[in-house]
């Protein structure tokens, strides 16, 4: 008897790699990828499936130094993150002594979070593919490798270890955390953030699907890949909608439960896929609708919603794209001619219809605009537009 699987051939989805000049990724880059997704059989966990042409384009994007993820910095939602990650941390160990502590970061951007933990007497080594890792490294004061993380680059072992918004980009994140096993001291600990995938799953939101990313966690599953691990703790994050853990080096067997789990995951994925297909189809009619009433049309956060624009061939004329990171102002999306404004822009200039499109921050923005007094402007969050017809 075959084993119950999952498997979706998504077909072409924007490669989204860093901020753009111009609506498209140049002659290097494509601007868009195949993108496939499975259940890993080993681990449960929802992963995009291995494409030789879409790891060669991202490994040429992070050595020129991708910016899709939104990293750790002294200013702006970068700040944001890194003090909700260094709560969190803080938190996880009051009263803990960071003086003389060894401490790696992988995957650690410009070492900003390094200089904080260097702030606090610790002794830290980061590692970063990228050439802002080497940008950071003259800023902060901390040494970062320009590498890839494995055992062989590193010479000594760590009190703390930590890899935040990383684990999600590894082609094989089991063989990762092993390695990262091999570097811990006996007593140290592994602390990592991974995007929380269970909401977006629950709602059929393909938004969450980057081909930077190759796995797609909730708790559940975050929890299984890591039964090598004593896990200590596993949170949601107080911003930005992360799943936070910290784990230690176990001697335990691993259990019984992977199986289960893998089952779950099929189920949910099949589900998943179901309700984005409805999602997606519902989102198209929408938008075509309100075009064809000659409404204008502002879409705040467009990130979380280019894959279905792009998947149904959604008209974009009068389509105006906002979003609140200043550093998106002016950029574009490989292969849509629509520049990205501020808010500011949009209140000065309103549309007919917003539609915000963000499950994290999606509330908050409805209510700032709103107060901004846009009379002539109907604005409607996520939810609003499933249950809603123009």
């Amino acid at each position: 008897m075959n084993e119950p699987s999952f498997f979706w051939d998504i077909g072409m989805l924007p490669f989204l790699w860093g901020s753009l000049d111009s609506p498209t990724n140049g002659e290097v880059l494509p601007d868009q990828l195949p993108f496939k997704l499975k259940v890993d059989h080993n681990t449960g966990v929802l992963s995009q499936v291995y494409n030789p042409v879409v790891s060669e384009a991202l490994n040429f994007a992070y050595d020129f130094g991708s910016m899709i993820s939104e990293m750790m910095d002294e200013e702006g939602l970068g700040k944001k993150y890194a003090d909700d990650f260094l709560k969190y941390i803080l938190e996880s160990y009051p009263g803990y002594n960071f003086k003389q502590k060894k401490i790696l970061e992988i995957g650690c951007g410009t070492g900003y979070l390094l200089h904080k933990m260097k702030e606090m007497g610790a002794d830290v080594l980061g590692i970063e593919p990228g050439a802002h890792g080497q940008e950071g490294s003259i800023r902060y004061g901390v040494p970062i490798i320009r590498d890839s993380f494995s055992q062989s680059i590193v010479h000594e072992k760590f009190d703390l270890v930590i890899a935040y918004a990383v684990l999600e980009h590894i082609e094989n994140p089991k063989e990762f955390l092993e390695e990262i096993s091999g570097v811990l001291k006996n007593d140290g600990k592994l602390l990592l953030s991974v995007p929380d995938c269970g909401p977006y799953l629950e709602h059929g939101d393909i938004s969450l699907l980057f081909h930077e990313h190759w796995s797609y966690f909730t708790e559940d599953t975050l929890r299984g890949i890591l039964n090598n691990f004593s896990v200590l703790n596993i949170s949601s994050s107080g911003f930005g909608g992360a799943l936070y853990a910290t784990a230690g080096l176990s001697n335990n067997t691993p259990g019984e439960s992977i199986p289960l789990l893998i089952e779950e995951s099929i189920n949910q994925a099949n589900a998943f896929r179901a309700r984005s297909e409805i999602n997606a189809k519902h989102l198209s009619k929408f938008v075509t609708d309100a075009l064809n009433k000659t409404k204008t049309i502002g879409i705040y956060v467009p990130s979380r919603a280019i894959n279905t624009l792009i998947s149904q061939k959604i008209p974009l004329e009068h389509c105006r794209f906002f979003d609140d990171n200043n550093l998106l102002h002016g950029t574009y999306f490989p292969g849509i001619d629509i520049q990205i404004e501020s808010r500011d822009m949009l209140i000065n200039n309103p549309t007919d219809l917003v539609l915000v499109l963000s499950h994290s921050f999606g509330s908050k923005i409805v209510n700032e605009l709103e107060k901004a007094h846009l009379p002539h402007t109907e604005i409607l969050n996520y939810d609003q537009i499933f249950t809603k017809s123009i």
